[in-house]
């Protein structure tokens, strides 16, 4: 007779997970050209359970409710004592399903109370380049990205000051003219490939989050966007990922795993985004109240 460990059995169920089907859709701009969660629809997932939730099991019992809106003055007045917003990192391989776990927190939170920062929109102005050496660059390394801005835009948030977050414009391989205001909120989520790898970053967030998806499903997710979004042909997605996005995958953006507070596996698993946001809704409540 075969014997399981009790410790293996429970392993196992937690692990039980399917991976839901999204369609993504872009993020929603106000009419004034301010970026908040509207338009950040959540995903259709199927019923799934939690896997290495760590200590916010202990959330499960926490009453689910939808925490007020902010007016201004109850947003400055927590800044003004030890509270600060409460920033999440949202990390994972391109393809991953990030974007799907960002709006389940924003759907899940109130738009009103989030500001999005979106790490796509980071990647360093290149008009001193010509058209041709652009498209060469390496833009799954992390010298691609303009780090002392983004760390820059992350801490005058958490102050309580907006932003003009820059918009890059993937089919011209350059960072566009354009902005967009990004106003301060009692939860900032910040999302890209790279979210958990720059230290400075890392320490100004109060929960670190990565999605963990299987290479195949995130390379037919990364194809389909590609071709759909970005106006890139199969030849040139196929090539760009064998050729940089899947080693650099290896070697930098999966060993940030390890700074993970939370790995979610399939992508975004219902029931381990519902205890994370069962956590910040608490959080807000407190500020609410205070």
């Amino acid at each position: 007779m075969l014997l399981i460990p009790v410790s293996e059995v429970l392993s196992f169920t937690l692990t039980l997970a399917i991976a839901p089907r999204f369609k993504p859709d872009p993020l929603a701009l106000e009419p004034n050209g301010v970026r908040t969660g509207q338009g950040l629809h959540q995903a259709k997932a199927q019923p799934s359970a939690p896997h290495k939730i760590r200590p916010l099991l202990s959330f499960l019992r926490l009453p689910i409710r939808r925490p007020r809106s902010f007016s201004p003055q109850q947003y400055h007045l927590m800044l003004k004592t030890t509270q600060k917003p409460f920033v999440i990192g949202v990390a994972g391989g391109s393809g991953s399903g990030k974007s799907t776990v960002t709006r389940q927190v924003v759907a899940a939170i109130g738009p009103e109370n989030v500001a999005v920062v979106m790490q796509d929109d980071y990647y360093r102005d290149q008009s001193h380049m010509p058209p041709e050496d652009r498209r060469k660059q390496n833009y799954d390394h992390p010298d691609a990205f303009d780090w002392p801005l983004m760390t820059q835009h992350l801490a005058a948030l958490r102050k309580g000051e907006a932003i003009a977050m820059p918009v890059y414009d993937f089919a011209a391989d350059n960072r566009s003219s354009d902005t967009i205001t990004v106003a301060p909120a009692p939860v900032i989520v910040v999302e890209g490939l790279f979210a958990l790898y720059d230290t400075k970053l890392r320490n100004m967030m109060s929960l670190k989050i990565y999605v963990d998806t299987a290479s195949d499903v995130r390379f037919i997710r990364r194809l389909q966007r590609d071709i759909s979004e970005r106006g890139r042909s199969t030849e040139s997605v196929v090539s760009q990922y064998m050729d940089t996005v899947r080693p650099m995958h290896k070697q930098f953006i999966e060993p940030t795993k390890r700074n993970a507070d939370v790995i979610l596996p399939h992508g975004a698993n219902g029931p381990a985004v519902d205890i994370i946001t069962t956590k910040v809704r608490s959080l807000l409540q407190e500020i609410g109240r205070g």
